[in-house]
């Protein structure tokens, strides 16, 4: 570990800036302003220093793995195939985008053949008994790709607020004395009131600590959603038909490159889903909103940040035994199938839900990290009777 002086700590208070907030604050709730003097601020500074360190620490972990590890990811991304894409939640998009057109242009060629033929071939390549049933996968595969798409504008905004936020060694340009400074300058709110004295509001901290616990119950929501999709491929996808339609998405294959009229083809299908879709899922929607719930129910509540640690166990016999099988199956059929995560899984459906799972968990386990360190963070001193009490706006 890297220790920085007692004096160069305190002293990079003196430069720090007041960054701006990772998400806005909450409007209408009065804030509660005080001040210590410089004094005693710089003490704390010191004094928690290894805390400090500890908190910086993470948040630059955080900054580099949700570009390596767990990176939203882009629209050209496909294009670059860059080394990220794989474990890009846009991946996983990608991934169900390929799957729909695919069985689309299956369903397409049974148009080719009597009623009959075409239900034997149905039957044989995927199970299904009557074509009703057909369309309820395509229906439910299409909800799930609507799901993982609608996590993508929020999670960039997330991603882009994490990266303002001060580190132990970022921003770069800067030394670690500075960015700690920094760094609690935004927790607390904290500005020199050019009169020997350090102003902080006391909310502040709730108020930062709130926006990754509101990170965390957001990404816990996403990946109880992949989790249940993931139930739903294990019960429903595992023959051999459905893993056809994403083999050549499997990263450990060789890459075929889509020609420009393969991608418009495909682009097409899936926006003539969406609009076969979009009349049921206004009713839907008003169905919720009658119900009081809202797209945000994934959100832990202030003094639930504990529970998204726990390992989210589902007891479910059925499903035990269909994840037994199917491993089971996987094992006869192609021992030597690897998806070069280890193991020898297959990549099918099941196996692209569980990986956007651990996708969610990578950013929800990292927001419980730093808000639990500082959460340790000792609270700041101040002389009781140098408060200030100022209404929000004042």
């Amino acid at each position: 570990m890297v220790m920085v002086s007692t004096s160069t700590l305190s002293r990079g208070f003196s430069l720090c800036l007041v960054l701006p907030v990772l998400l806005q604050y909450i409007p209408g709730i009065p804030a509660i302003k005080v001040k210590t003097p410089v004094v005693v601020f710089s003490g704390y500074l010191d004094s928690q220093e290894p805390a400090l360190q500890a908190l910086g620490d993470e948040i630059d972990y955080f900054k580099r793995m949700k570009e390596i590890y767990c990176p939203v990811g882009g629209e050209d991304d496909a294009d670059g195939h860059g080394l990220a894409y794989p474990t890009s939640l846009h991946f996983y998009i990608d991934v169900l985008h390929r799957g729909m057109f695919e069985f689309e242009n299956f369903m397409e060629d049974l148009n080719l053949l009597s009623r009959q033929d075409g239900l034997q071939r149905l039957g044989e390549r995927f199970g299904f008994t009557s074509f009703p049933q057909a369309w309820q996968f395509r229906d439910e595969l299409f909800a799930r790709y609507k799901t993982l798409r609608g996590y993508v504008k929020v999670f960039i905004k997330y991603g882009r607020g994490i990266n303002r936020v001060p580190g132990r060694l970022t921003p770069l340009d800067q030394p670690e004395s500075q960015n700690l400074a920094n760094l609690v300058s935004r927790i607390e709110d904290a500005k020199r009131d050019g009169q020997g004295n350090i102003e902080f509001d006391t909310d502040a901290r709730e108020r930062f600590k709130d926006q990754w616990d509101g990170l965390a119950g957001y990404a816990n929501g996403g990946s109880l959603k992949m989790e249940d999709a993931h139930q739903w491929a294990i019960m429903n996808l595992m023959g051999a038909g459905f893993t056809d339609l994403i083999r050549d998405m499997d990263p450990d294959e060789e890459d075929v490159d889509d020609t420009p009229e393969e991608e418009e083809d495909r682009n097409m299908v899936i926006e003539n889903i969406g609009l076969q879709e979009e009349q049921a899922e206004d009713l839907e929607e008003e169905q919720e909103e009658e119900q009081g719930q809202s797209e945000m129910e994934g959100f832990a509540g202030p003094d639930e940040v504990q529970v998204v640690l726990q390992v989210q166990v589902q007891n479910n016999m059925e499903l035990e035994q269909a994840e037994a099988q199917a491993d089971e199956d996987s094992d006869s059929s192609d021992a030597n199938d690897d998806d070069g995560q280890g193991g020898g899984v297959e990549f099918n459906f099941a196996e692209v839900f569980r990986r956007a799972g651990l996708w969610f968990q990578c950013w929800r386990n990292q927001a419980v990290r730093i808000y639990q360190l500082t959460d340790e963070l000792e609270p700041v001193p101040y002389p009781p009777q140098w408060q200030e009490i100022l209404e929000e706006g004042d």
